[in-house]
């Protein structure tokens, strides 16, 4: 039987025995001549894409006692092995010019195809399943069908398709052995010797068609926009590496390969960290070089409100695989890297989601608003919610709940004068001053009568720019908290906040707020009406009944009471916009059960005060982690500390997460760092 007539009755019989007729001579002296076109090959009704019955998950791994789940595992692979076969015989029939020494190998991996296929359907109706008893995906049809050279059939096919079957083939045979089913096991283990071959053949035509460049790069970038090359590996867990190395790819090609990151089907959402929103309401547009290295040092670290799919936007795309390897044995996710948002012409975004919304940020982001499935949010109903004023309308509710005193509610004034005539009539207290759209304790002054002519000039400047300042009573701080919410997790949680002495952050403590404090303030907080669940509950509501947010975080800290008495004041900050405290409730749920925690953004400074040249230096200090896996794919921080970028590539600071049994023996692990856990004040 001549090739083309052989490849014509697989892609256009209905028959499942024409797919499987296996000639017992195959010719190819009369390649096809037209051009080849075909929607979808044809096949049995209960096996054709359009099938409109629910499609379920696959069996899990953990779920395969009994005969049938088997059955259902198998039939998976089964439509692979015939997407497989449909997908060889397009390329036969496409691409009759091919070298003949090519389209040999291509005719002789079908017909191990249509064997692979014989098999499952055997062991498949050994196990009470039927092929077409689960409706079957057409995805890899859809992409690949449509390749318009040989090269494509080698990239999307070989080395995508079969490459991640290396993977796939490997990991089953392990989950059959251990739900007791060994020939299942056994015929997973002859399919991944053959693919071995069949990725092996792909290799050897794509060296020898690529011109320029290394393997990977060459591979990734001539994949369709459908396809990333995240799909040429398994998902759920490790790499065949001696596999690849049998099939011919080079050490450098399965490092770039274990570092990657990309969607594997679903659209991403762009992670955007541009801290500087607030900055943006008063016309400060460009940032300081320090706050781009900050921006870059922790760009990585927003990215781990995402997923693996995702991407994330970073000067510093440095992503070795050992690096990123580390980063996923605790659980974390890592998203692709792009340095810009220019490198993503060939992507189809499914959100932004930038640190916070402004009208400068919308301004940058229209170069890919074509890109992006939801429309960019309506920033300017943000806007004003960033601005320090916003508390008011909160602390004026809160107050019909008995939370506050009106003295503590809080003033917008518009002049220097008005200040100081402020303080004037309560002279007996100091007040904060806060720019309208201060952050991260920046642009604010603790002033008190008289307003020295600095204080007064300070306060008019800010007044011109911004249009006013915030003004409300200093309180003595004990103890920080903050409670964080989103969209998708809008259950709020509470967490203790660590500052430093000039009120820049510092971190948060993974675990119950009153962990680590002294008995008095753990009483205060406790103290509470309602209880601490009630109030994050209550303050949460406030706002989104308020402003209509989603994401948000609020500011809380208990103050020592002019009496000496400790009191929880609720509403001291709301933040229209994600916060470090978002991130640490993420963190924190990487951490293993019953253990606790800490999220720390180390600066230089605390490397000049412990002796210290470099990050590098400090990270070398500390001892390998300690993870555990919780279930089959969820990883666990048991205790160790892990720099959560590249200690090389930290620049102002390093974020590290660190865990262990209790909080003496995480301050411990810090070692030499100096910082404090379990006080009031860090």
């Amino acid at each position: 039987m001549e090739v083309a007539t052989f490849a014509r009755l697989i892609l256009e019989s209905s028959q499942l025995e024409d797919k499987l007729h296996t000639p017992e001579t195959l010719t190819d002296t009369k390649p096809q001549s037209e051009s080849f076109t075909l929607v979808a090959p044809a096949r049995p009704p209960r096996l054709r894409f359009d099938d409109p019955r629910p499609r379920p998950r696959p069996p899990r791994p953990s779920a395969l006692e009994t005969p049938e789940a088997r059955g259902c595992a198998l039939h998976y692979f089964a439509n692979h092995e015939l997407l497989a076969a449909e997908l060889m015989a397009v390329c036969l029939l496409k691409f009759p010019e091919a070298p003949a020494a090519f389209r040999h190998g291509v005719q002789q991996t079908l017909l191990e195809e249509q064997q692979h296929l014989r098999r499952y359907l055997s062991r498949m109706q050994t196990l009470g399943v039927a092929f077409g008893d689960i409706p079957v995906s057409g995805h890899f049809w859809r992409v690949l069908s449509q390749m318009r050279s040989p090269m494509d059939y080698v990239t999307g096919m070989s080395l995508v398709f079969e490459q991640a079957n290396l993977d796939f083939a490997a990991q089953w045979a392990k989950h059959f052995e251990a739900s007791d089913d060994p020939i299942s096991a056994q015929l997973m283990r002859d399919v991944l010797a053959d693919e071995i071959g069949h990725v092996k053949h792909g290799v050897i035509w794509f060296d020898r068609w690529r011109r320029q460049g290394d393997q990977f790069n060459v591979f990734a970038e001539s994949l369709p926009t459908e396809i990333d090359a995240i799909r040429a590996r398994s998902s759920s867990g490790p790499m065949e590496i001696e596999a690849r190395l049998k099939a011919g790819l080079s050490p450098e090609f399965i490092n770039e390969l274990r570092a990657h990151r990309g969607s594997r089907g679903r659209r991403p959402r762009l992670w955007v960290f541009w801290p500087d929103v607030e900055d943006h309401m008063t016309g400060r547009y460009q940032p300081s070089r320090q706050l781009l290295k900050l921006t870059t040092d922790l760009a990585r670290v927003f990215g781990f409100l995402g997923s693996n799919d995702d991407i994330v936007i970073s000067e510093d795309d440095y992503s070795p695989h050992v690096w990123i390897e580390r980063l996923s044995a605790v659980g974390l996710p890592t998203p692709k890297v792009v340095k810009n948002l220019s490198l993503l012409q060939k992507s189809r975004i499914d959100e932004v989601v930038p640190w916070g919304w402004s009208p400068e940020v919308h301004r940058r982001l229209q170069p890919i608003v074509d890109m992006v499935r939801v429309p960019l949010s309506a920033c300017a109903l943000h806007a004003d919610y960033l601005s320090k004023a916003s508390i008011g309308p909160l602390r004026e509710r809160a107050y019909k709940k008995g939370w506050f005193a009106p003295e503590h509610f809080g003033t917008l004034m518009t002049s220097a004068v008005q200040v100081a005539t402020h303080l004037r009539r309560h002279s007996d207290r100091q007040v904060v001053v806060k720019a309208l759209y201060s952050a991260s304790g920046r642009h604010r002054r603790i002033v008190e009568h008289p307003v020295s002519i600095p204080e007064m000039k300070w306060i008019q400047g800010q007044c011109d720019r911004e249009g006013g300042v915030w003004v409300e009573a200093w309180l003595d701080k004990q103890a920080d908290f903050s409670v964080v919410t989103t969209r998708d997790r809008p259950s709020p949680t509470m967490l203790r906040l660590l500052n430093r002495r000039n009120g820049s952050y510092l971190g948060h403590i993974l675990g119950k707020p009153d962990l680590g404090l002294p008995r008095e303030l753990a009483a205060a907080l406790h103290r509470f009406r309602g209880g601490l669940r009630t109030l994050t509950q209550s303050v949460s509501e406030l706002v989104r009944e308020e402003f209509d947010l989603q994401t948000f975080g609020v500011d809380m800290l208990i103050e020592r009471q002019p009496n000496g008495t400790s009191r929880l004041q609720p509403l001291v900050e709301l933040n229209s916009r994600y916060t470090m405290g978002h991130i640490a409730r993420v963190l924190m749920s990487r951490i293993r059960s019953g253990h606790v925690g800490v999220f720390l953004l180390v600066h230089r400074t605390d490397l000049h005060a412990s002796g210290l040249h470099n990050f590098k230096q400090l990270a070398s200090q500390w001892s390998p982690e300690c993870t555990e896996t919780v279930g089959l794919r969820h990883r666990r921080l048991v205790s160790g500390v892990v720099p959560l970028i590249h200690p090389d590539r930290a620049q102002i600071v390093m974020p590290i997460l660190a865990a262990g049994e209790h909080l003496t023996m995480v301050e411990k692990l810090l070692h030499p760092l100096d910082i404090s856990l379990c006080t009031s004040n860090s």
